[in-house]
C-alpha cells in the first residue's frame, strides 16, 4: 500500500467483537481529518481533506446504518476545509473554525430538516 494511497471504506465496530466493514467504497471522496458526528440518530461526515490532491472538502454526508450514504445539500455552502469543530446545539448542527490556509474563525450553522421525508437526498 503506497504511502500517499487513501481509501474509503466504514468499519463498524461492536462492543466484544470484531470489526466488520460494512461498505468498501463510500460515495464521498477519499479524506482525512473529517469531522465526524452523530446527530438525531444518524452518522455525520463534515467536510475533510484530500492528501492526495490536497484539496479541502466543504460537503456534508449523512447515513443511518453506515451502508448508504447520502449528501446533505443545501443552498449555501461553508467554505472549504479540514479540521473543524462541530457541536450539536438547539436542533442543529454547528460548523466552527478549521483549517484552509489560514486558519479560520467563523461559525455556520447547519439545519437539516429531520423528520421530513425531504431531507433533500442526492
Amino acid at each position: 500500500m503506497g504511502e500517499r494511497e487513501q481509501h474509503k471504506f466504514m468499519t463498524r465496530f461492536v462492543l466484544g467483537s470484531t470489526a466488520i466493514r460494512v461498505v468498501e467504497h463510500a460515495p464521498w471522496e477519499a479524506r482525512m481529518w473529517a469531522i465526524p458526528m452523530v446527530y438525531a440518530d444518524r452518522l455525520w461526515i463534515i467536510g475533510g481533506f484530500d492528501n492526495v490532491h490536497r484539496a479541502n472538502f466543504d460537503d456534508v454526508w449523512w447515513t443511518k446504518d453506515g451502508v448508504e450514504w447520502h449528501r446533505l445539500e443545501t443552498k449555501t455552502k461553508f467554505s472549504k476545509r479540514h479540521e473543524s469543530t462541530v457541536y450539536v446545539y438547539d436542533k442543529c448542527l454547528w460548523v466552527v473554525a478549521g483549517n484552509s490556509w489560514p486558519l479560520m474563525n467563523d461559525v455556520w450553522r447547519l439545519t437539516p430538516p429531520i423528520g421530513r421525508s425531504e431531507l433533500l437526498v442526492k
